[in-house]
């Protein structure tokens, strides 16, 4: 229905501008631009529209991104301290009503906003460091595995090819020599186990004992980088605890000369109130506040009392937070080694039991081929 519309068509072709094909014809361009000429005011509106939503949308994930950076850095609180110490006080509206706190509470919130930009720049940069000792520690882990590695396939290589070259000569042995029972002449049951047989399992042995002082010498090695990782990085949790003591310092002395220059203007407005000396404009709202002396200076020492609480709270939780982070992070580091050093041993172990069984698949098909071979005579000759 909506076809037989008679604005139907320009609408369309003025709005959708990635459109080719209209109900089976091709988009004729002079009639694009007849209709976008009709509908040009309203394309412009869209467009700004448009423009300033995608304006919007681009300050968000800029703001976002800059979250996670102080996020990340541990340093986040700053961003919102004057927020959430107000956001508690339940005193605050009620000496809003004084002239002059909303000025003083204005240039409080711009000494704290002050301070987190000082305290930004060197957050940030110990965060940088912090992650470049990350990817240190990273890359020392993987160097010193992939060592491993290249070891153990080294270790494996000279294992095969020793077995490879006592089968060989085994093989030898028996095309130049009558396999014979233990009492009988020539190659004996005994002997191939002996010079044959026997030497393989102990390369066996000999390929388990190296490959679990490799890994020995691994796990020890692992640890010295992630313990030399744990001092390193703790050295620059400590920097940016630090910083952020300092940060809560400056805010606590910010609060204290709010909290004295707020008293100040109390204690003038109510002497002002005592010799009714008050300015005409002051509302019948703050008079009835200033009328209750102890009440006026108990609200100002609670909503001082509710800052403080706020931003000590804060700042332990914040401590808290980095102390557990990077608790956590060494603890994952640790967890990591321990699984793969078990997984390792396992799988050395699984490889020994692995060679030995093939080593007696080797011995059992040769004594099952020189049984077809040779039969049983007289004097016990196989």
């Amino acid at each position: 229905p909506i076809v037989h519309e008679p604005e139907y068509k320009m609408i369309v072709l003025a709005f959708l501008p990635q459109l080719r094909f209209l109900d089976f014809t091709m988009v004729d361009e002079d009639e694009v631009m007849a209709a976008k000429e009709q509908y040009q005011d309203d394309l412009m509106e869209l467009e700004e529209k448009e423009r300033m939503s995608s304006a919007m949308l681009e300050r968000d994930e800029l703001k976002s991104h800059k979250t996670s950076l102080l996020v990340d850095a541990c340093i986040d609180p700053i961003e919102t301290l004057f927020d959430s110490m107000y956001m508690e006080d339940n005193e605050i509206l009620k000496l809003l009503v004084l002239p002059g706190v909303d000025v003083l509470k204005s240039d409080y919130n711009e000494k704290l906003t002050a301070l987190a930009d000082d305290v930004k720049g060197d957050g940030l940069a110990i965060r940088q460091r912090q992650l470049r000792e990350i990817d240190k520690l990273n890359t020392a882990i993987l160097r010193v595995q992939s060592k491993r590695q290249e070891q153990a396939i080294e270790a494996i290589t000279t294992y095969d090819t020793n077995i490879q070259c006592l089968k060989d000569q085994m093989y030898k042995a028996m095309d130049e020599e009558d396999v014979t029972s233990d009492s009988g002449g020539g190659m004996s049951e005994q002997k191939i186990k002996q010079v044959y047989i026997g030497p393989m399992k102990a390369f066996s042995v000999q390929l388990q004992k190296l490959s679990m002082e490799q890994e020995i010498s691994l796990v020890e090695m692992t640890e010295q980088i992630i313990g030399e990782f744990e001092s390193r990085y703790g050295d620059l949790r400590q920097g940016s605890a630090d910083l952020m003591e300092s940060y809560f310092r400056a805010a606590e002395n910010a609060e204290n000369v709010y909290f004295e220059q707020t008293s100040t203007l109390i204690g003038d407005l109510l002497e002002q109130f005592g010799d009714d000396k008050l300015p005409d404009d002051v509302t019948d709202e703050c008079r009835g506040l200033l009328a209750d002396r102890e009440i006026l200076i108990n609200s100002c020492a609670t909503s001082h009392d509710t800052h403080l609480s706020k931003l000590l709270t804060v700042e332990e939780g914040l401590r808290n937070r980095g102390n557990q982070e990077t608790l956590n992070m060494i603890s994952t580091y640790k967890s990591n080694e321990w699984i793969r050093n078990r997984s390792a041993i396992m799988e050395i172990r699984k490889l020994n039991d692995l060679n030995l069984a093939k080593i007696d698949v080797i011995f059992n098909r040769v004594m099952d081929k020189y049984d077809d071979m040779y039969q049983d005579d007289d004097d016990g000759q196989y």
